[in-house]
């Protein structure tokens, strides 16, 4: 988690803390949100995004193994800097 929240921090995503073994990322836009989720899907990486939970901008990703993690954000950094 820490791991997330850092590197969030650092590249000035919006998110929301949790303690749980998910962090949830807030878009400026529905738009925003739905085209991430969808890029990330076609990197291999599965996030959930939350508009059927009345949160539209928000998109929640489960935390997991380092490697995984690791991967997850390396793909985020592709997707988010296209």
């Amino acid at each position: 988690m820490a791991l997330y929240e850092k590197t969030f921090t650092d590249w000035r995503i919006r998110y929301i803390p949790s303690v749980t073994n998910f962090i949830t990322i807030v878009f400026d836009a529905p738009e925003l949100a739905t085209d991430f989720s969808q890029k990330m899907l076609m990197e291999g990486v599965i996030v959930r995004p939350l508009g059927g939970f009345r949160q539209p901008n928000c998109v929640r990703i489960t935390v997991g193994l380092p490697e995984e993690n690791a991967y997850c954000l390396e793909k985020m950094e592709k997707v988010l800097r296209a």
